[in-house]
């Protein structure tokens, strides 16, 4: 069983769309070019990664971000969170695997808010750190259907990157048009009734 071209191109968009908003709370995305990758390409760099899914009842979709810590990604943590008048420097890699699990968060429910509407019964987990040893062989299996990468680059460097995995045993179909990825004010935040 295969997801159809156009449920793969709106689940490759779900993650690229959903990256982007959640980066643009960390850092400014503006500053960054997006480029589709493959796996080769992900695996090339040794990248920290949070895993998050997003679940319905016969199907799973895991999106995969990749960080690398160093200086250029902490300086330009660094000179956007100065530039909107924020001071919490980044000491340690706790601290930006913190910043990440953040991230996580924002975008897992950034991608639920996209898939919703095809799919109204999804449960969304907790972000979690993977150690350096599971690597992108980990996340194929029999059940996979598709799977897509982005990557942001500042002056040709990767910045960050998301990687999309949707399993399932039946059909699986997304398909969004071009209003569903549009931002929406107050999505991603817990509401009280």
């Amino acid at each position: 069983m295969a997801v159809s071209s156009r449920s793969q191109d709106c689940f490759i968009k779900v993650l690229s769309h959903s990256l982007r908003v959640a980066a643009d709370d960390i850092i400014s995305t503006a500053l960054l070019n997006e480029t589709a990758v493959n796996d080769d390409d992900i695996k090339a760099g040794s990248m920290s990664r949070i895993m998050l899914t997003i679940a319905g009842i016969d199907f799973r979709v895991s999106f995969l971000l990749h960080y690398r810590d160093g200086d250029q990604l902490r300086q330009f943590i660094k000179n956007t969170s100065s530039e909107e008048g924020s001071s919490s420097p980044i000491t340690d890699k706790e601290t930006l695997d913190a910043y990440f699990l953040e991230m996580g968060n924002r975008f897992c429910g950034e991608a639920k808010r996209l898939c919703y509407e095809s799919f109204d019964h999804l449960g969304m987990s907790t972000p979690c750190v993977l150690s350096a040893t599971t690597t992108i062989e980990d996340m194929h299996n029999e059940d996979l259907q598709c799977q897509g990468h982005v990557r942001f680059e500042s002056a040709g460097t990767a910045i960050l990157a998301g990687s999309v995995f949707v399993y399932g045993k039946g059909n699986i179909e997304l398909d969004l048009d071009e209003s569903h990825f549009v931002e929406q004010e107050g999505t991603g935040e817990l509401e009280f009734f």
